[in-house]
């Protein structure tokens, strides 16, 4: 390359250089030699843009996000005053069986808005933290089970009060208690506690979860197939509910099969409050 005419370049530079042969079998040469300081031009400019397309993405995730809610919980709020007039007209209705099939379905569509509302909730953790009894509000939830016929059990105490707000907390055990006794017949509950965080175990005697399935039940609205059945599928809302209060308290819920058989609820929550942000 270097007989055909290529010039020397200085150091310190960044050579280009071309060749392009003729027909005439000579060769045509062109070359030139880049700034130090151009040689890093085309990272600097990627990086750039990569940290562009970053906060791009990430800005317009938490704007749609936060407008979905919105609009949302809105939505929710305004469906319940139609829904209780069509439920006061139903009542009226000389047919039995078609007001049974009328209230029915207002029962659905206001068990839906009211999840939806309770799901928009528990996202926003933004309700004062107190201490709370953590064996009264598990004997609540037992005797409230209780009074409807259920089976629950609890076995272990917290030593201490553990951080959070009284009625979400309520309301996530609730629903693993909940999702337990409609698959699995009864709810044992185990509580557990080491000096960093309170584990509470909702175990069922239920058939479990397909492992690819653990996590997907999570997501809003998703219901299992065989589950569509309104006294038994639910809304597809509660376990979403669920693991959305327990982030908004800095802790976690996760499903897992037991050896022994059926599925096992965990939730675990800092003893300390927590300042962390959930997405809705």
């Amino acid at each position: 390359m270097a007989g055909r005419g290529m010039r020397q370049f200085s150091e310190g530079g960044f050579p280009l250089l071309v060749q392009v042969q003729l027909n005439d079998g000579t060769w045509a040469t062109f070359d030139t030699q880049l700034p130090k300081d151009a040689a890093t031009l085309p990272w600097r400019l990627v990086l750039t843009l990569v940290i562009l397309l970053a906060a791009t993405l990430l800005l317009s995730y938490v704007a749609v996000r936060w407008v979905t809610r919105l609009l949302l919980t809105a939505m929710s709020h305004d469906l319940k005053t139609p829904i209780t007039r069509m439920r006061l007209r139903a009542e009226m209705l000389e047919d039995d069986g078609l007001r049974v099939k009328f209230e029915s379905d207002l029962g659905e569509m206001e068990a839906m808005v009211t999840e939806t509302l309770l799901f928009m909730r528990g996202l926003s953790g933004r309700e004062p933290k107190q201490p709370i009894d953590v064996a009264g509000l598990l004997e609540s939830i037992q005797g409230d089970n209780e009074a409807m016929g259920r089976t629950v059990t609890i076995d272990g105490r917290a030593s201490q009060p553990v951080m959070g707000n009284p009625g979400l907390l309520k309301r996530c055990v609730s629903n693993l208690v909940d999702n337990a006794v409609l698959y699995g017949q009864q709810a044992d509950i185990q509580v557990e506690e080491d000096a960093v965080q309170l584990t509470i175990r909702v175990r069922d005697q239920g058939p479990g979860i397909p492992e690819p399935e653990l996590e997907a039940v999570f997501e809003p609205f998703v219901r299992l197939e065989g589950s569509r059945n309104r006294e038994t599928g639910g809304t597809g809302l509660g376990l979403s509910i669920a693991r959305n209060i327990a982030r908004a308290h800095g802790g976690d819920v996760r499903l897992v099969n037991r050896a022994s058989g059926g599925l096992e609820a965990v939730l675990s929550l800092p003893w300390k409050p927590s300042t962390r942000k959930v997405a809705a």
